[in-house]
């Protein structure tokens, strides 16, 4: 947490590093940017003066070391963090200091413990309380007192309180144990009365929701106007993985290396039971998983990110991943084949030509591309940029209604005689240099629009460079499909061309690259017939979710 310039330690050396750690990370450091003014000495001071307010945290301890056979109710619970919502909603100063530094209660109740130092669970048990009392004072109940804040002010604090409330009530479901009762996934069942894992249960699936919904709309918030997209897409890594810690060897802190992403983050009633290495998801996990890959990593271009996302969420992931390997591995070999068969005619130990068992290899991708996505479903398919090959396609048939003069240049200029073809002047511009400057205009297409995601110079460009990489092998793959496969059947003279790729190679690489840079161009920039949906966006067009409740 941010500390005043000169000054102590506001929120005390007792406040847990992991706890801070998680607060700070992200929009952290942005929503502070917009709380213009504070000090968190006066935070701390305005709680520490509220009558009532430690005394309403006194069921903690119970809940903490339960006496045997006695219970704490989960009403009893509700009426204390009822008790703190009221005290904040009397005084505005004092709800905006639980609501941007909820982590300041706890050293207000170390102070009245005479400095005794609270444990991380006792301590994550008074943020949990904190901040569900602020949001119910924002998100009140009818028949609840009137709030002194007027719907704007309300409107510009709603987004802090849903992050703060998500973040707390999350907490149990990131990393794993390490002994018990020293993390808060050891104390989880007794957050809001003895035996209440069902009420935290329900309560941060909906805050995950809410915060979310919020974070999918950030440029229209206020209290985000003044965070970077790096903060953006940190916050978004928050709600879709566990971030179980820092790397090994690290600690939690100001200089701490970039935490893990570690597993998709689980929400679900096994979660709190599972081992170390085993995270079951839920039918909501991969839904919302797969929401955020969709809505917020794919339209910024993270493949790697959404990739290790959404392969760890197949039933069995390492089959997926296993499919996912072969399935690239297989298009590696199909492009590599295709590109090298002018040097390279045949397979050894064959008498296949390598073009044509290319083509065969770039049809089996596309098959175990297909299984992939039987078996795994919808999440799996999504770091495969699918509407490319989609689109490419279209713009093979294109290419197979054109007339032949087109494939006929390549050929010629290997020697071959192409019946029908006039004699004329060459075109000013070759059809290579063609070819690549289409190649060219499909990545600057590709790098001004995740730019104008609000992505930095150097991170788009190597983003872009990836998807245009993805891009280009779905578009050859097509390309080599068509070439082999669908122009000979349909395209005039095809019986000409079926003959000429096999006998002049070198020119059938040359048709190859101009039919692909044709198949990638029609690939990327058909994101432009498309409503509102980016490049990246998955294959479908229905949805069954409202962005807002």
């Amino acid at each position: 947490m941010q500390r005043e310039a000169g000054g102590p330690d506001a929120t005390g050396a007792g406040v847990e590093p992991r706890l801070c750690h998680r607060v700070e990370m992200g929009v952290g450091q942005a929503l502070q940017r917009h709380r213009s003014g504070f000090r968190e000495q006066t935070d701390v001071g305005v709680l520490g003066a509220a009558p009532g307010l430690v005394e309403a945290y006194a069921l903690i301890p119970d809940l903490l070391s339960p006496v045997p056979g006695h219970t704490v109710q989960a009403q009893a619970v509700d009426e204390a963090i009822e008790d703190i919502a009221r005290l904040l909603r009397e005084h505005p100063a004092r709800l905006r200091a639980a609501l941007y530094q909820p982590l300041t209660i706890i050293s207000v109740l170390e102070g009245k413990a005479q400095g005794k130092k609270l444990g991380l669970n006792h301590q994550w048990f008074a943020w949990c309380w904190t901040s569900e009392a602020v949001w119910r004072t924002l998100r009140p109940s009818p028949g609840q007192d009137g709030l002194a804040l007027t719907n704007t002010e309300v409107e510009v604090l709603l987004p802090v309180a849903a992050r703060q409330r998500f973040l707390a009530l999350s907490e149990p479901y990131r990393g794993v144990r390490a002994k018990i009762r020293f993390v808060p996934a050891d104390m989880a069942s007794h957050i809001f009365g003895t035996g209440t894992q069902d009420i935290l249960l329900s309560r941060t699936r909906q805050a995950r929701w809410e915060w979310a919904e919020l974070l999918g709309r950030h440029e229209s918030l206020p209290a985000l106007e003044s965070a970077k997209a790096s903060e953006i897409e940190a916050e978004t890594d928050l709600l879709l993985f566990e971030f179980p810690g820092p790397k090994a060897g690290g600690t939690f802190g100001s200089h701490a290396p970039p935490p893990r992403k570690g597993p998709p983050l689980a929400i679900n009633s096994k979660r709190l039971l599972a081992s170390n290495r085993v995270t079951r998801y839920s039918t909501e996990d991969i839904g919302f998983a797969s929401w955020i890959v969709g809505r917020h990593l794919l339209p910024r271009y993270r493949i790697f990110s959404s990739a290790h996302a959404v392969f760890s969420l197949a039933e069995c992931p390492r089959w997926g991943k296993f499919m996912a390997a072969l399935t690239v591995g297989l298009a590696v070999l199909s492009s590599a084949g295709a590109l090298i068969s002018p040097w390279w005619e045949s397979v050894p130990f064959t008498e296949w030509s390598t073009l044509s068992s290319s083509a065969v290899l770039a049809g089996a991708t596309y098959v175990v591309g297909l299984i992939g996505v039987v078996l795994h479903g919808r999440a799996w398919t999504l770091p495969w940029l699918l509407r490319v090959p989609a689109a490419a396609t279209i713009g093979m048939f294109m290419v197979t209604t054109m007339h032949p003069s087109w494939w006929g240049a390549a050929f010629a200029a290997g020697g071959m005689d192409v019946p029908g073809r006039e004699a004329g002047p060459e075109p000013v511009v070759g059809p290579m240099l063609v070819a690549a400057l289409l190649a060219t205009a499909a990545f600057a297409y590709l790098v001004t629009n995740v730019r104008n995601s609000g992505v930095g110079p150097f991170t788009s460009l190597a983003r872009s460079a990836l998807v245009w990489i993805i891009a280009s092998v779905h578009a050859l793959l097509i390309a080599l499909l068509g070439l082999a496969w669908v122009v000979p059947v349909f395209s005039e003279n095809g019986h000409l061309l079926r003959e000429a790729l096999t006998d002049y190679p070198r020119a059938a690489v040359a048709a190859l690259l101009q039919a692909g840079a044709w198949c990638l161009i029609a690939g990327v920039f058909s994101q432009i017939l498309w409503d509102d949906r980016p490049l990246t966006a998955p294959l479908t067009h229905a949805h069954w979710r409202s962005e807002q409740r």
